[in-house]
């Protein structure tokens, strides 16, 4: 990726959400690149002591929703597997991005990320585990996960597109209780038959009867 400095201050990228809704197939960002180039405001880069490549993937964590670590943003091809841990490592090291485990009030614990456009001044927390339920061939799954797009797309190399049906803020111990609430309806692992008990569920977290966990 070569990376070029952009005037006005306008960084231009287009986010559509990762996850539209119930029986929607998770979508993919566009990528931020043009014809291989990362366009970078020239005031933040004359400003900031980073790398002009981490100044771009901080941009772009700012701006892009549910884009938040180095494995959305290879699966978003914005930058390079390596690249991306390269500029994620560089923005933890100058206080520019912050992530960590947060226990919640119900004792679950959440995956959460801020991000700082000066160093140290960090915006709200943004969670990254998410308790999902996804369909495919009669079964359902419930399953957690920090890197939601990633996850969606591997159980697709598995077996076949998955449908997201829900999706909830939790992790481990959300998830647990989901599977002790609809044990009877087990098939294996983490998969559930499609039926009227585990529908009657995701139908209550999309319509907000459910709460997810909170900090």
């Amino acid at each position: 990726m070569r990376v070029v400095v952009a005037l006005p201050l306008e960084l231009p990228m287009r986010t559509p959400p990762l996850y539209a809704g119930p029986n929607e197939r998770p979508r993919q960002h566009p990528p931020v690149e043009t014809n291989g180039e990362l366009a970078v405001p020239l005031p933040l880069l004359l400003a900031s002591t980073l790398a002009p490549a981490s100044v771009g993937v901080l941009l772009h964590l700012v701006a892009c929703p549910r884009c938040f670590t180095g494995a959305d943003l290879h699966e978003h091809n914005v930058i390079g597997r390596a690249a991306a841990k390269t500029a994620i490592t560089e923005l933890i090291e100058k206080d520019y991005y912050r992530s960590e485990e947060r226990p919640t009030r119900d004792g679950d614990q959440l995956r959460c990320v801020q991000i700082a456009l000066v160093p140290g001044q960090f915006g709200p927390a943004h969670c990254l585990s998410w308790v999902y339920f996804v369909s495919r061939g009669g079964l359902i799954k419930i399953g957690t996960t920090a890197a939601l797009s990633t996850r969606i797309r591997q159980l697709g190399y598995d077996g076949g597109p998955v449908t997201v049906e829900a999706l909830i803020t939790g992790g481990p111990v959300m998830e647990a209780r989901f599977h002790q609430e609809l044990a009877r309806h087990r098939v294996h692992g983490e998969w559930f038959t499609d039926g009227p008990a585990v529908r009657r569920v995701i139908d209550q977290i999309n319509k907000g009867k459910r709460r997810g966990a909170r900090l």
